[in-house]
């Protein structure tokens, strides 16, 4: 998974357990195959805390939703079973495969500086939005793992575009071309995102000449 984890009190990661163990054998060994296939877009919940919203593509794409209700999640999909099927099983699993019951520190600061924020320095805003820093966050986690494919959806979801769900990976870099340090890492990963009409934050690509390394 490349995308961080997602943050679920421990009282609603038990409901989500509880949840699973309705669903039968079939239906959880389907949603596992959807899950390996990387077919389930990212997690958000919605303004109230209360929902996930969660895209999953299992022979077309479906809107599962999942409300936390109570002792028990309510749940539905917009797959012609509408409950209890492989696309819901998959939203659930995935839940509980990067669940973390530990929430993220809450700060106005922008996070310490990784190897790409170091490389860009001055070059930046001493004082970052939150929506450039949450793309830092992602994209100094990506270089880490040296990531030459990234899940289109995450990077979407890494600019804020959580409106619009898309299947499949992007190319970062050419195997045989790998980047030699953070910066160019970076830069090619801007000009991957801008090859997927994603809107990266302005701060983010002021510094750069991304048409430079545009394939």
């Amino acid at each position: 998974m490349t995308s961080p984890a997602f943050f679920i009190t421990k009282e609603n990661l038990n409901k989500v357990g509880e949840a699973l163990r309705q669903f039968t054998s079939r239906d959880i060994n389907r949603g596992q195959a959807i899950l390996r296939n990387h077919d389930v877009g990212p997690l958000n919940w919605n303004e109230s805390g209360d929902k996930i919203l969660v895209m999953v593509r299992g022979g077309s794409t479906y809107t599962n939703e999942l409300f936390f209700a109570g002792k028990h999640i309510l749940m539905n999909c917009t797959c012609p079973v509408h409950g209890f099927c492989k696309h819901l099983a998959a939203a659930l699993l995935k839940i509980k495969a990067t669940a973390s019951t530990e929430p993220p520190p809450a700060s106005d600061k922008s996070p310490e500086a990784g190897p790409i924020r170091t490389a860009l320095g001055d070059r930046l805003p001493a004082n970052l939005p939150r929506a450039v820093q949450r793309f830092l966050r992602e994209a100094e986690g990506w270089w880490a793992k040296k990531l030459a494919k990234i899940n289109i959806s995450d990077l979407k979801n890494a600019a804020g575009d959580t409106d619009f769900w898309h299947m499949g990976d992007v190319e970062i870099y050419p195997l045989e071309t790998r980047p030699d340090d953070a910066e160019e890492y970076f830069t090619y990963l801007l000009a991957a995102a801008i090859s997927q009409k994603i809107a990266v934050p302005k701060p983010l690509l002021d510094p750069f000449n991304t048409a430079l390394w545009a394939r």
